[in-house]
Parts: C-alpha cells; sequence; structure tokens
C-alpha cells in the first residue's frame, strides 16, 4: 500500500527555492548564514492548523457509519480525530516554519512579503536541506499542499492508523466469538458480539501497547502534514515549508532556543535555523524587488562579496510599483 505522506515528505526539492524578504532581512540572512523560521500561529494564514483538523472533521462526516465488514467505521474515526488534534504532541507543540517558493519573480509574493516592491528575492540550493531519511525525527521540508482531494487522501491516511488497528482487533475477536459460538456468525450486531466476548474473555483484549503504537502513530502522521495542508486560495505562493515543531513543555534546554521580533501588534516567536555550518551559504541567484534600480544592484553586489558570495544581483522583470 501507498503511503502518500512519505510520497509527500520525500517529494523532490527543485533546482531553485526561493524566499521573499525584505532589505533588512537579506541582510540579516546573508550575514548570520541562517533563515528565520517563525511560529506557525503568528504567519499570514487565519487558518493554520484549523484547517487540517476542519479537513479531518470533513473526512469523519463523509465516512459511512460502518466498514466494509460490518464494525464501527464513523465513531472511531472521530475518536482518531480527538485522540491526534485534542492530545499529546499537537496542541502541546510549537511549530516554526521558514518559507521558500517555487515561483521566480512573482508579483503576490513581492506584494506580499517584501514590502510591496522592494525586497529581495533569494534562491536557494536546498537539496541538502532535507533531514536524512533514516533519522527519526518530526522536522520535515516539503511542498505545501493546497488540492481539497490531495488533503482529504492525507488526513485519511494519517486517521487510519488508529482506525486499522481497532477495525483489526475487532475483527479478530469476532472469529473467536464465533468460533465458540458459530450461530454468532449470522448475528446483524457485529459491535455486540464482540462486547459480550470481551466482556466473558477479558484475557482477549488486546495488549496496550499495540493501541498506543497506534495511536502514536496518528498523532505523527497529523502533526507531519498539518503543517503542510493550506487553504486553496493561497496555491499561487507555490509554497515549500521548512517545518520546525518542539515541545511546548520541554524538560531539556534547547540548542536553538526562540527569539522574539517586534511585530505590529506584538511580539512574535522565531527562531534562527543555521544553514551548515561546513558549507557556503547556499544562495544561487538574487532578484531585488520591482522599485530597484542599478544603485541597488551595485549595492547589493558589494555586500555579497563583503559576506564571501561571488554573486550579482538582477533586477525583477515584474513592472510594478507600490503607490
Amino acid at each position: 500500500m501507498s503511503n502518500p505522506i512519505d510520497q509527500l515528505l520525500n517529494r523532490p526539492i527543485p533546482e531553485k527555492l526561493w524566499h521573499y524578504t525584505s532589505i533588512q532581512g537579506f541582510q540579516a540572512i546573508v550575514a548570520s548564514k541562517s533563515i528565520w523560521a517563525t511560529d506557525l500561529r503568528f504567519l499570514n494564514d487565519r487558518e493554520e492548523f484549523i484547517h487540517t483538523r476542519n479537513i479531518a472533521n470533513k473526512v469523519v462526516a463523509a465516512a459511512s457509519e460502518l466498514d466494509a465488514n460490518g464494525f464501527l467505521n464513523r465513531e472511531f474515526l472521530a475518536k482518531a480525530v480527538t485522540s491526534a488534534f485534542d492530545s499529546g504532541p499537537l496542541p502541546n507543540s510549537q511549530v516554526f516554519v521558514a518559507s521558500f517558493s517555487a515561483s521566480e519573480d512573482q508579483l503576490g509574493q513581492w506584494r506580499g512579503y517584501s514590502h510591496g516592491s522592494s525586497g529581495v528575492s533569494l534562491a536557494f540550493d536546498l537539496k541538502a536541506f532535507r533531514p536524512p531519511a533514516n533519522i527519526d525525527t518530526l522536522v520535515c521540508f516539503a511542498p505545501c499542499v493546497y488540492d481539497p482531494v490531495e488533503k482529504e487522501e492525507l488526513v485519511s491516511h494519517a486517521l487510519h492508523h488508529f482506525k486499522d488497528e481497532v477495525g483489526g482487533y475487532r475483527e479478530r475477536a469476532f472469529k473467536a466469538a464465533c468460533d465458540l459460538d458459530p450461530e454468532k456468525l449470522t448475528s446483524k450486531d457485529k459491535e455486540q458480539v464482540v462486547k459480550e466476548f470481551l466482556n466473558a474473555n477479558p484475557s482477549q483484549k488486546a495488549p496496550a501497547e499495540k493501541f498506543l503504537a497506534a495511536v502514536t502513530k496518528t498523532r505523527v502522521d497529523c502533526l507531519r502534514i498539518a503543517a503542510l495542508l493550506k487553504n486553496s486560495s493561497f496555491q499561487e505562493e507555490n509554497e515549500w515549508r521548512l517545518v520546525l515543531p518542539t515541545l511546548l513543555d520541554r524538560t531539556t534546554p534547547m540548542n536553538n532556543p526562540p527569539r522574539f521580533r517586534v511585530g505590529k501588534t506584538t511580539l512574535i516567536p522565531y527562531i534562527a535555523h543555521p544553514f551548515s555550518a561546513n558549507a557556503p551559504l547556499p544562495i544561487v541567484d538574487i532578484i531585488l524587488g520591482p522599485a530597484s534600480d542599478e544603485n541597488s544592484v551595485f549595492a547589493a553586489q558589494r555586500f555579497l562579496k563583503s559576506e564571501g558570495l561571488n554573486l550579482t544581483p538582477r533586477l525583477s522583470k515584474v513592472p510594478y510599483r507600490a503607490a
């Protein structure tokens, strides 16, 4: 069975991914050799995380009451949603996100992230940016998903770790009950048969660790995809995200703890996530915003050279100037 979540998290990384930022942001990224990852709750999409919960609720509402074998389906999917979104790591995590775009010189990006017509778009070669697949981490680097069908498929896959374990367990209990009393094979209420059998044979109850493993897998997969599922209104951003989850109530100090910057109405938590300390800053192209001119190119090039980068910025071809 194919795993759509693993396929998403391992999708090939484009040759260039762009980060649109202000002049100040450009200077800070190059000088510090790090990218700011912002707390997800402070991004411009007001539905972050809530959107994934809404999709999960939609999947539950569309599910049949019973599965193909006659056991409860919708009820246990609903329990999976509650387990994933109301307890465990998802509601107790602080998730930081660094955003990139596969779109070069895109007007909406200049307007949204680069102070209108000023700013800079930095192209990175991030093919080595993704954590290795063989290490146990919730950190991921993957594209955002905007298509409603694909989003529902991803959420359904995450929920079914829990649902399939419960369903398989009930099927085994029903078979054991029928082995003892073959007349129960014709019962119209399989759940009642299972309930009566387990009450009479408590030793047949599934080991708790199996359920815990299934619950954990559902919770982990929901956390892995929650920061990547976006409202289709943002599709033109063509966004890729570095997702950095951390537990709110850690008992050990973080190597790179959150910092705070001043927003319009509040302080905004962020992490200054470093690029590789053993390799050059992976900037491979630079576009200056639509309001920039040749003097801007000269200044940016001299700044880059002072930081050890031999790059010549180019001017945006978007004919836009903020009023």
